[in-house]
């Protein structure tokens, strides 16, 4: 039968030595250590934690380490700020106004001092609401503070890896546990009033340390090995020992109860030690250890050796040898994707890989070359302002891939979650090129946020405004005032008056929309503020009382050749909904000059932010500026005290002339609950037409 037992010894080479010819038996060799993963970290290997970078793709990470972000926060406290900042646009057509900037340090946290880089004499210092975004890598399992320069006296949410971290009110501080690898902070925080801002942007405090340091690109990468954690680095002992039970060999039929004893170079240089060097040793066999430096804190004694047990339970860590990691037989390594990232690019993939060192000295599985970022696909439909109809030929573009319509419908795909650009390029087909910014976080519907509908490209004296809204209310309408003169779904025109005339293209009562306006022969009327001023508000026909609330209500008005702004009724000014909730004043065109004189939304990017210098009409009162100015109109009695004075006495005594009649003709109303008999006068005419004059 031949012999059924063999004996191994492993040699420095790290191959097995056999006393005899055996069949099968392999060399135990690593293959140069845990390879480098792009788009993922090397969070274990051999059974402990890893200490700094090794194998794990740092650089590319913290490429882009601050993201800062700052908008009008408006005139209105929310409940959901995360929600409402993220969803806010920054008016980066205004100068003064609010940035999205992109550094490695910001180390001053005031807004005014941040956008210097786009506008020169600095941003904007009131209302300022913020949303920062930092990447940051954690070499260690531990407990991060961060702490803001901006008192957020609106409040403050902190995001860490898609889980909230904090939340309150005035300067942002919280604290969060990580693990070892990659990890995405995100910071909203709104005030109102004057900006009240100190030292940097944020600042962040390491696990383990006792000070606060300015969060930049260099603070934000922590190897976990600095300091006086470098002193638990792994290390070969002073002297080689002997090891009576081997780490390498694995053999499931022993033949002695001893296996044979070996000697290895630099044993004990890394994590993944597993069990006694004697058999008094204090080592578990559960925990994986190595030798480390005297100076390392908790080391202990072992034969004029200090060792100590491997992280996460102790505070020893592998160092890289000749830039690479040591692996060896048996032993396991697992790597983590970035966040965003998984290991086929899928929402729903893959994050982590585990493999092991196999006889062959290969890992197995192999790891990939990288994990891929989450992309998502990008779906929209493009009408027709005029007849929502779909427009073929039409190239949209985002995150640097483009598509074009077919029957107005295109699709972009593998484009990452986060902040998109979305450009449609429609003037090449006679219709206006639109640009659009939102945050993907997923497939978008063909129907949403993807959608638009274009107007065809105009004269510098046209306009033409889009209503789109939710499912509800079923029906918003178009209202547009000028002078005496409107447009509205019953007169939907074109109706002309001083010049200037409005038609509703289209009507639409069934939700979503769009309906649209369109004006012609802005800037020629010379009648004054009150017939050459042309308001549009949308009114809710249903009369829920809920077009600020649910509508979800957006115009999108054009003007000649370009987009002059894009108003949301949620962004509104509290005095552009009028009080019964069912009208949306959203802007006014001067007709004299083919300007916009007023919009209701001042985070659209086009709204006025001084007032202009306009006269009241001929002491009217009437100016033309702010939400529903109709109302500011006085009447001539109201400017002219005598003619005032007459009309009140003429009212006091047509007043009291029929009080007077009253008590007359019905002397007992009020006095019985019997119906009064009637009186009748048996009086000639003449007497009762003398009797008429004296009562009058």
């Amino acid at each position: 039968m031949g012999e059924k037992t063999f004996t191994l010894l492993c040699k420095a080479d790290g191959n097995f030595e056999s006393t005899g010819p055996m069949v099968g038996c392999q060399a135990v060799k690593s293959s140069g250590g845990a390879p480098k993963v792009l788009g993922a970290t090397l969070v274990e290997a051999a059974g402990a934690h890893v200490g700094g970078f090794i194998a794990s793709d740092v650089e590319d990470w913290m490429a882009e380490a601050m993201h800062y972000t700052s908008v009008n926060s408006g005139a209105e406290q929310h409940d959901k700020l995360a929600q409402f900042l993220a969803g806010r646009k920054s008016a980066l057509k205004l100068a003064g106004g609010y940035c999205m900037v992109s550094a490695g340090s910001f180390p001053s946290a005031a807004n005014k001092d941040i956008c210097m880089s786009q506008w020169p004499e600095g941003g904007a210092s009131k209302q300022i609401g913020q949303i920062v975004r930092v990447h940051f890598f954690s070499g260690v399992k531990g407990t991060w503070k961060f702490k803001s320069g901006q008192t957020y006296n609106w409040g403050w949410k902190a995001v860490v890896d898609g889980i909230e971290a904090g939340r309150g009110t005035g300067v942002a501080e919280f604290s969060v546990d990580v693990k070892r690898g990659a990890h995405i902070l995100e910071l909203y925080g709104a005030c109102d009033g004057d900006e009240v801002a100190s030292g940097p942007l944020l600042s962040l405090q390491h696990p383990d340390t006792d000070a606060f340091v300015e969060a930049n690109k260099a603070s934000l990468t922590f190897s976990g090995i600095e300091g006086d954690a470098g002193k638990c680095k792994c290390k070969a002992p002073s002297s080689t020992p002997k090891i009576s039970q081997s780490f390498f060999q694995k053999q499931a039929v022993p033949i002695e109860e001893r296996r044979p004893e070996f000697e290895v170079p630099n044993f004990g240089s890394y994590c993944g030690i597993w069990g006694k060097t004697s058999k008094d040793a204090e080592m578990e066999a559960d925990k994986s250890w190595c030798y480390v430096g005297a100076a390392c804190a908790d080391a202990k004694d072992d034969g004029g050796n200090k060792w100590a047990y491997c992280r996460t339970k102790g505070p020893a860590f592998t160092g890289a040898i000749q830039s690479k990691f040591p692996l060896v037989y048996g032993q396991s390594v697992e790597y983590k994707c970035w966040p965003g990232f998984t290991l086929d690019g899928t929402a729903s993939g893959k994050t982590k890989l585990t493999s092991f060192v196999a006889s062959n000295g290969a890992l197995i599985p192999p790891p990939p070359a990288k994990c891929h970022r989450i992309t998502y696909t990008i779906c929209g439909v493009i009408r027709d302002a005029r007849t929502a109809r779909p427009i073929d030929g039409i190239k949209v573009e985002a995150g640097g891939k483009s598509a074009t319509t077919m029957g107005g419908v295109y699709r972009i795909y593998g484009i990452p979650a986060g902040p998109v650009d979305l450009k449609i390029e429609a003037a090449a087909n006679g219709f206006i090129n639109v640009e659009k910014k939102f945050i993907l976080k997923g497939n978008t519907p063909c129907e949403g946020v993807g959608s638009e509908k274009l107007s065809p490209i105009m004269a510098d004296d046209q306009w033409r405004a889009v209503v789109s809204w939710g499912r509800q209310p079923y029906d918003l309408d178009s209202h547009s005032n000028w002078g005496s003169r409107r447009t509205l779904w019953y007169s939907r025109g074109t109706n002309y008056g001083n010049g200037i005339g409005v038609a509703l293209e289209k009507d639409d009562t069934s939700s979503f929309g769009p309906e649209t306006t369109y004006f012609t022969g802005t800037g020629s009327c010379t009648a004054g503020a009150i017939n050459c001023d042309v308001t549009f508000k949308v009114y809710d026909y249903g009369r829920g009382g809920v077009i600020k609330t649910k509508s979800e209500a957006v115009v999108t008005l054009y003007h000649g050749d370009h987009i002059a702004g894009t108003f949301k009724v949620a962004d509104a000014e509290d005095a552009a909904i009028s009080g019964d909730k069912n009208w949306w004043h959203v802007f006014t065109i001067d007709g004299s000059t083919n300007k916009l004189k007023y919009s209701s939304s001042p985070a659209s990017g086009s709204f006025l932010q001084r007032p202009p210098r306009v006269v009241p009409m001929n002491g009217t009162g009437y100016d033309g500026l702010g939400p529903f100015p109709r109302r500011k109109w006085r009447r001539r009695s109201q400017r002219d005290p005598a003619l005032a004075a007459q009309r009140r006495a003429y009212l006091q005594h047509h007043k009291r002339t029929r009080k007077q009649l009253q008590r007359e003709w019905f002397p007992h109303k009020g006095n019985s609950t019997k119906p009064s008999k009637h009186v009748y006068n048996t009086k000639s005419k003449s007497s009762t037409k003398s009797h008429s004059r004296v009562r009058q």
